[in-house]
């Protein structure tokens, strides 16, 4: 291809930006046109763009908070979802498997294996409401009368503050 375009956030895991690479002849041309000056990135960003794609020149993909998570054992989202429902202790809350979407434009659809916590509510809609009112909103799944909490992309550090909000949100809700 004599151009591509591509997206540096998303699978890239660098910051939200278009990316052009192409032909030198044609990027100059593109570089010319008056719309050049409206949709160029600032300097934060390509500094951004440029320290991921060091990253990935360097080798260090475990770097990438994207590709780590797409590429992360099971085992240690189990060991976080385990972690969750221990701080929480509810009754009949269950760890179980689910399958986390990679998402975005280059992977739509694209699942990967993961696991996380489901709580029965008789009030789901209600739980789940709350939960994404709180401040930072908490996301779940709705199944049926359950909430499920994928923590595929939850970290360590964010157990405690998860496990906090969602008893805040089944005070209010109860």
């Amino acid at each position: 291809a004599d151009i591509i375009t591509f997206s540096g956030d998303k699978i890239l895991g660098g910051p939200q930006a278009g990316v052009i690479l192409g032909r030198k002849d044609l990027i100059s041309l593109i570089a010319r046109n008056p719309l050049h000056r409206a949709v160029r990135v600032g300097k934060l960003t390509i500094a951004a763009l440029r320290a991921t794609l060091k990253l990935y020149l360097d080798g260090e993909y475990n770097k990438v908070p994207v590709l780590r998570m797409i590429y992360e054992d099971p085992v240690e989202v189990k060991r976080r979802a385990v972690s969750l429902h221990r701080r929480l202790r509810l009754k009949g809350a269950k760890v179980l498997r689910t399958s986390a979407v990679i998402g975005g434009g280059s992977a739509p659809t694209k699942t990967i294996p993961s696991f996380g916590l489901s709580i029965v509510s008789s009030l789901p809609n209600k739980l789940h409401e709350r939960l994404r009112s709180l401040s930072p909103p908490v996301l779940a799944r709705i199944d049926g009368n359950t909430l499920i909490f994928d923590m595929k992309a939850v970290s360590d550090s964010e157990i405690a503050p998860l496990a906090d909000k969602i008893k805040e949100a089944l005070c209010d809700v109860v």
